[in-house]
């Protein structure tokens, strides 16, 4: 106990200057002490030389273990102190450190283990997910853009300049002006949001105008089948009779040539409008 050289806590207050000062006047007492039984003894001789090494040497232990024993008084007194408080005193501490040891080393192996046989496997888990974050982010990115450039071509917030080329110098310029003149017209006409409005319009309107005339050819094709069924009827049944079939024919020959047989057509139509006129309940 007396060669233990007892090592302050990281967290444990240092000796304060009062505790030295009391431990050098014990120091400088026992010297003195020491001082003073050598003073009684006369001056030595060559066969009395012994025994002043004993006596020196009895009374230099003597000091020695009163000192250690004062510190080991003062060590007791503050590990009592510290138990009445509850707190844990330096014997308790490197007591549990001890015993704890071992099982501290064990945990201490089974991680570095587990780190050196989980960690390739946990980084290319790192990397892997880096990689992917880093692809979901770019088409991110790359559909955030898409979506800017549209907003920004329909609302006309970042459209190209269009600048008027320079007026002609002399006459060999003014073809290539009138040229480029022509493309910054068409330019100015296509980066109008305007324009585009109404070139849309157009587009609908022919669409609808285009969809109504197509009805419309259906529908009349439609009419023009059923009356040609109609009349391939009408001719076959008519050549039952003599007088009707003679009729048919000459209807027949004068749609031949429309417009040489106008008059004849006519006044066929008129005969017709008559007899309706004739047959109408008075």
């Amino acid at each position: 106990m007396a060669n233990r050289k007892v090592t302050p806590l990281k967290d444990e207050p240092g000796t304060s200057l009062e505790d030295i000062q009391v431990g050098l006047s014990n120091c400088i007492q026992a010297i003195n002490t020491l001082s003073g039984k050598i003073d009684t003894f006369t001056k030595p001789t060559a066969n009395d030389t012994s025994s002043l090494k004993d006596a020196v040497g009895k009374a230099a232990a003597n000091e020695v273990r009163l000192l250690l024993e004062a510190r080991q008084r003062k060590f007791a007194e503050e590990e009592e102190a510290a138990k009445e408080r509850g707190e844990i005193t330096q014997q308790e501490y490197f007591q549990t450190l001890t015993e704890r040891y071992e099982e501290v080393l064990a945990k201490c192996i089974a991680l570095v283990d587990a780190h050196k046989k989980h960690w390739p496997e946990l980084v290319h888990q790192c990397e892997d997910t880096v990689k992917r974050v880093g692809e979901q982010s770019r088409k991110n990115s790359d559909a955030l853009t898409k979506i800017a450039d549209f907003v920004n071509r329909v609302t006309g917030a970042q459209q190209p300049k269009c600048v008027p080329p320079p007026l002609p110098k002399d006459k060999a310029e003014v073809i290539p002006f009138l040229k480029q003149y022509l493309l910054y017209v068409v330019k100015r006409l296509c980066h109008s949001r305007h324009f585009r409005k109404f070139l849309h319009i157009c587009m609908c309107t022919s669409s609808a105008v285009f969809l109504c005339a197509l009805c419309i050819i259906a529908n009349d094709n439609a009419r023009l089948r059923t009356i040609e069924e109609k009349y391939v009827l009408l001719r076959d049944f008519s050549r039952l009779d003599d007088r009707t079939s003679q009729r048919a024919d000459y209807i027949e020959w004068l749609y031949s040539d429309e417009n040489e047989h106008r008059q004849e057509i006519d006044e066929l139509w008129q005969q017709r409008q008559q007899r309706l006129i004739n047959k109408k309940p008075r």
